[in-house]
């Protein structure tokens, strides 16, 4: 996997994180839709914040829902016997020696881990915006 691939992964984490924390916050303070028009002309300050702050919190996001998630793949490793079988993706590409396979497999991983922080990032998605319903 390339470094851009790896930025790219952590920057749709962390623009998904980034919705449910301005929910969030939205939803603790007295936020009021007539107060947009006074940022009118800060939307390019605004665009560089948020996307200096969505590649770390893709990178936290990511690591936060590889350890909330690990039960559940550890439920599955055991139940195709993927340990005792001592399958691993590693060890298949160093076998294969395929530069397609190679990167087939990392696509899969990207896809995974992209779909492993979205189901964390959907889910406080969910609560922040009930929060912010609830409150407005």
């Amino acid at each position: 996997m390339n470094t851009t691939e790896l930025f790219v992964e952590h920057l749709i984490t962390g623009l998904m994180s980034i919705a449910w924390i301005m929910l969030f916050s939205l939803g603790l303070i007295d936020f009021n839709l007539s107060t947009i028009p006074l940022f009118h002309g800060f939307e390019a300050i605004a665009l560089i914040l948020v996307f200096s702050m969505a590649y770390p919190l893709g990178i936290f996001t990511d690591n936060l829902a590889d350890s909330l998630l690990k039960r559940w793949n550890n439920s599955i490793r055991k139940k195709y016997e993927l340990e005792k079988n001592g399958i691993t993706v590693a060890r298949v590409l160093m076998t294969i020696k395929n530069e397609d396979v190679s990167k087939y497999f990392n696509y899969v991983r990207m896809r995974i881990r992209i779909a492993r922080s979205a189901v964390v990032n959907f889910l406080l998605i969910t609560i922040s915006s009930i929060l912010f319903l609830t409150i407005h």
